[in-house]
């Protein structure tokens, strides 16, 4: 178990929306906000450093988009 970092994607495609999402770490939200409403709309967050025993929760709106979390490690040098 390493530290390292957690980012939330979501596209819509060709369905027009706009993309609600949210982003807590032990339970406390550091990153959430609406993106304006267009076909083919598409969210990245940044990076959020997270260390093994966090908890996460992602959530997104509406249902019926593409939504992903990624979870990248910090590589050993």
């Amino acid at each position: 178990d390493t530290p390292g970092f957690v980012q939330l994607s979501c596209s819509s495609l060709s369905t027009e929306a706009s993309i609600f999402h949210r982003i807590k770490i032990n339970g406390v939200v550091v990153d959430q906000g609406y993106t304006v409403s267009r076909n083919y709309n598409y969210y990245c967050s940044p990076l959020f450093p997270v260390s093994p025993g966090d908890t996460l929760e992602t959530i997104g709106d509406p249902v019926g988009l593409s939504y992903h979390t990624y979870l990248y490690n910090l590589r050993k040098s």
